[in-house]
């Protein structure tokens, strides 16, 4: 008898190893892993991404952003949500295309590729329509959810609404499930991955108190996963730092702008961070990212002035820290 009840927890362990491991193994669905994705052209040390967030304001701020915008010779663009203030798209299908032109042709003005993610002032009207805009307009946003893989250089645009994020389903497939087999998938292909969502994880600015809604998203989805994370929401520009070994960056000023909390509030890990000011950032990787040991990326935070000329604030190269994650 004594030895049976030795023996018995030792047969627990080991059925429960087998059965982690094999489930670990079990294949993606397929429908996850090829949902929502863009292929396109690898990103090489010739291109240079730009990120702006909160640009939906007509305003000289903005004229002024995109004035400066058009002296970087940016390969792609990068919008991390709220293009559309305050209520998203609203009424009959004729306004809706109404509302979207006027500020979309900012973003097309760069003759540029543009790709977005949605933001929660964009969501308070109708969201899906801004699918169906985006394609006539020739804007990449294919979902509320997608990826892309682009070489060695992996992206991942989520819809980020930290109340909504949890459930959100799109022709059957839910964002949560879709994006673990995502990361899944693409951790083993690409040697930087990035993520991008409108909503931040944490901020030395004013939306600073919603971290509570989002943080178990951002702690059970990204943070661990992703190499960066880009986001808008906070109406500023700040290098907030490392997280299990993500780096957040935040771009929320190129139309809409507000200071930061008193600098003893800031949070430990943050680098570098600028309020009451417009601009935007960049972000560029190094020859070798073909290459995980010796692939960098160089991101650049501008500030710009009320004449359109940007000025670089804040600039750090970064290498991957993240091993592949283990499933």
């Amino acid at each position: 008898m004594r030895n049976l009840l030795i023996i018995l927890p030792l047969i627990c362990i080991i059925c429960a190893v087998i059965y982690f491991s094999t489930a670990s193994a079990k294949p993606l669905r397929e429908d996850l892993e090829k949902s929502f994705y863009i292929a396109g052209k690898a990103i090489s040390e010739r291109d240079k991404i730009c990120v702006i967030g909160d640009s939906g304001v007509n305003n000289a701020a903005r004229e002024n952003v995109f004035k400066a915008l058009e002296k970087e010779n940016c390969s792609e663009l990068r919008v991390l949500g709220d293009i559309i203030y305050d209520d998203g798209l609203v009424g009959d299908i004729e306004n809706k295309n109404k509302q979207f032109q006027e500020h979309v042709v900012y973003l097309k003005k760069l003759n540029i590729p543009v790709y977005m993610v949605l933001g929660n002032h964009d969501d308070y009207g109708d969201e899906d329509s801004m699918i169906e805009l985006s394609a006539k307009n020739g804007i990449n946003y294919p979902n509320h959810f997608y990826s892309e893989k682009r070489g060695n250089i992996c992206l991942v645009s989520i819809f980020s609404d930290t109340s909504g994020a949890k459930d959100l389903v799109i022709n059957g497939i839910n964002q949560r499930e879709w994006l673990a087999a995502q990361t899944h998938n693409l951790r083993g292909k690409c040697n930087f991955m990035i993520g991008l969502g409108h909503h931040i994880y944490k901020s030395n600015g004013t939306h600073r108190k919603e971290e509570p809604q989002g943080a178990e998203f951002y702690e059970e989805q990204i943070i661990g996963k992703y190499d960066l994370y880009l986001s808008g929401h906070d109406h500023h520009l700040e290098d907030v730092g490392y997280y299990g070994g993500t780096k957040f960056l935040i771009s929320g000023a190129a139309a809409k702008t507000r200071d930061l909390l008193d600098a003893e509030q800031w949070h430990e890990s943050s680098k570098w961070a600028a309020g009451g000011v417009y601009g935007y950032m960049t972000l560029q990787f190094n020859g070798d990212c073909a290459e995980k040991k010796n692939c960098a990326a160089e991101y650049k935070f501008y500030v710009v002035s009320e004449l359109g000329e940007a000025s670089m604030m804040h600039s750090e190269i970064i290498a991957p820290t993240l091993a592949p994650a283990q499933f």
